[in-house]
């Protein structure tokens, strides 16, 4: 029971260094088919071809949306969410190129913060390959989440170990940590025992002196 007390206060400590503020993006987005977007018509996301009453589409599937970006989110750190898309993402904000993401098992993550620009409104596009069916299109959540610059929630992974009897959290929170004189820190629990590691060199050899463990 101590060793569960001390987890959820550690977790509870990591999450408020992560707190996040979010903008969800569902509704309506333009959209166009074809090698390049000419945008004259509109898909309600998050949605399918099939749920828009389009049916199987072919060539590239283009969406675009304009959002207001609050100002306050400045000294932000803005990631892109899209879960569940049916194929291969491409993200563009305010006409630059953020990157591709061609994992189909996880939701597509792009860091957008020096695309946006607080405080006016900005448009973000993305583009899919034609996939067989009418299953085309992003089914799950879509939102911009913002989080403290100095440190925010990278990754969470979770690892069970059932012949043990342990199931192992890995928390990864990003930033700058001026006191440890770090740009990243993982949160580690394993039962029986916490276990911190620092990923910057600087700090890695010194903690690592110190113990390395808290229990």
């Amino acid at each position: 029971m101590r060793r569960l007390s001390l987890f959820l206060l550690q977790l509870f400590v990591c999450a408020s260094l992560g707190a996040q503020e979010v903008i969800n993006l569902t509704g309506s987005w333009d959209f166009a088919v074809g090698d390049s977007a000419v945008y004259n018509d509109f898909v309600q996301l998050p949605g399918t071809m099939l749920s828009n009453g389009k049916g199987e589409q072919t060539g590239r599937l283009w969406y675009q949306r304009s959002i207001y970006v609050p100002a306050a989110w400045k000294e932000r750190h803005v990631s892109l969410v899209l879960e569940r898309p049916s194929a291969e993402t491409f993200v563009k904000v305010n006409g630059k190129d953020v990157g591709g993401n061609q994992n189909r098992f996880t939701a597509h993550k792009y860091d957008v913060t020096r695309f946006l620009q607080p405080g006016q409104r900005n448009l973000i596009e993305v583009s899919t390959p034609s996939t067989n069916g009418g299953w085309q299109g992003i089914s799950g959540r879509m939102e911009l989440r913002a989080q403290p610059y100095d440190l925010y929630i990278e990754q969470v992974k979770l690892t069970p170990h059932p012949f043990q009897g342990i199931l192992q959290i890995d928390l990864q929170l990003t930033g700058r940590i001026n006191y440890l004189n770090s740009d990243v820190v993982l949160c580690r629990y394993r039962e029986p025992l916490l276990h911190l590691e620092w990923s910057s060199t600087q700090t890695h050899d010194a903690f690592q002196q110190r113990g390395g463990y808290l229990g």
